[in-house]
């Protein structure tokens, strides 16, 4: 699993990871959120930063090797941070020996 070009967690630890957050996922994430609040200068700004009753946007790519359950334990620590509008993009590999991580992007 890597989050904007940073490694945070190999595909197996996300696979067997039982209930909650992924934890480094949910780290890093929440690292991002307090980079942002922290560039917001003026008090206007950071009522817009996050529209009311929307999210923060993340989009999520990754190809056909990925299991569904660590898919869907990435979408439920991005929705439990306030990424809730995520987007799933796919990526065409060419050879299907070749597996792609999982690319998280803010």
């Amino acid at each position: 699993l890597v989050l904007e070009g940073q490694p945070v967690m190999l595909l197996e630890d996300v696979t067997s990871h039982r209930d909650g957050a992924l934890e480094p996922l949910a780290n890093e994430l929440r690292t991002r959120i307090q980079l942002r609040q922290s560039t917001v200068t003026s008090s206007a700004t950071a009522a817009n930063s996050m529209p009311q009753g929307e999210g923060f946007a993340i989009t999520i790519m990754g190809d056909h090797q990925i299991e569904y359950r660590a898919l869907k334990k990435i979408m439920q620590t991005c929705a439990q941070l306030g990424y809730t509008n995520i987007s799933l993009a796919v990526e065409y590999v060419e050879n299907e020996n070749q597996g792609l991580p999982i690319e998280v992007a803010i």
